[in-house]
């Protein structure tokens, strides 16, 4: 048996609205950085800002703020348009898979945030060909799922989607990505 984590090595409370430090924003995306290349890092950052209007903001979870934000000056992205929050990937965090990582952090991070429409990303393997905040406005109030030719009942997030959003979500299982 594992020996149980102390209360200071184990989960964090929602950030606060004010410690995110956002510009106000119609559209927020949350993406997370955590064991995603600088490369990917990139290629996510440049097709998100030639995608999307400047009235959207983008929050990079990583935990290697000071080497990202070297590169992303590197490529001549805008900076204005992007805040970086510093996640842990230290201990417990290391003993678990990314992607669970990934969601938590995601997770601490929601409830600081006020915007008419939110998405969350992971960067790696994601380059934006369209604008998804057009699609999203056009939608009813809710929660929405983009994976792979799936039913979202059966794509790999389908767990992390129900526990975090509950009944809320059921009406998305049966339908297709």
């Amino acid at each position: 048996a594992s020996p149980a984590l102390s209360r200071d090595r184990s989960f964090s409370d929602p950030i606060e609205p004010a410690s995110l430090r956002l510009p106000d924003a119609d559209f927020v995306a949350v993406a997370s950085a955590l064991g995603a290349g600088p490369d990917e890092v990139v290629i996510f950052v440049t097709t998100f800002q030639r995608a999307v209007p400047t009235r959207a903001h983008l929050l990079l979870l990583t935990d290697d703020v000071e080497a990202l934000e070297e590169k992303l000056k590197e490529t001549g992205i805008d900076l204005q348009r992007l805040t970086f929050h510093r996640v842990d990937a230290a201990e417990p965090w290391s003993a678990l898979p990314t992607n669970d990582v990934r969601l938590y952090h995601v997770y601490t991070v929601l409830h600081g945030i006020q915007a008419k429409v939110i998405q969350v990303s992971e960067v790696e393997g994601i380059a934006f060909q369209a604008n998804p905040f057009v699609w999203a406005s056009a939608q009813p109030p809710g929660v929405h799922l983009f994976a792979d030719n799936t039913l979202v009942g059966e794509a790999k997030t389908w767990p992390a989607l129900a526990m975090c959003f509950g009944t809320e979500a059921d009406h998305l299982q049966s339908k297709p990505t």
